[in-house]
């Protein structure tokens, strides 16, 4: 009998301490009842840590497209194409224009580099003419470098027999 009196206590003050504890949550749940402003605070903070955190690590550097990418030419006539540089993170500075065609292509770029400032974007010409004796499909890579930095684009060029 002593064992199970005591086991009643022990559940007894078990019950009593799980009243007073869940009197007290609910309690504190009425202190700190979440209001109505509380969705706009939440995203406030959260907008503001992600443009924090794309703004703070966005590391200058720039894209580069080519339009169109792909084109029909006629061989011995010149096709051209639009290159378009494009800075992003803050980039700002002189990119430089090269293309790599093979032997049966000829290229040239008008003007040969753009300077960008932060934000802004920048067009070439690309102008590729096939070898007239050698009208094969090919490819030809245009390449952007500033600096460390470059990148390219692939054109992929099928040509027509005049």
């Amino acid at each position: 009998m002593a064992c199970s009196q005591g086991a009643r206590r022990n559940e007894a003050g078990i019950l009593r301490g799980g009243k007073y504890l869940e009197r007290n949550s609910r309690s504190i749940h009425r202190a700190f009842r979440p209001s109505r402003t509380a969705p706009i605070l939440l995203f406030a903070l959260v907008l503001g840590v992600a443009a924090f955190s794309q703004t703070a690590h966005a590391t200058p550097d720039f894209t580069i497209s080519a339009n169109p990418s792909s084109t029909r030419a006629y061989a011995g006539l010149p096709v051209n194409i639009t290159i378009t540089v494009t800075s992003t993170g803050g980039f700002a500075g002189t990119i430089d224009f090269s293309a790599t065609s093979g032997s049966l292509y000829t290229t040239s770029f008008n003007p040969t580099s753009v300077t960008l400032s932060s934000g802004a974007q920048g067009t070439s010409t690309l102008a590729i003419t096939a070898d007239p004796s050698c009208p094969v499909p090919h490819n030809v890579v245009a390449k952007g470098t500033s600096g460390s930095l470059a990148h390219t684009v692939l054109i992929v060029i099928t040509v027509d027999i005049c």
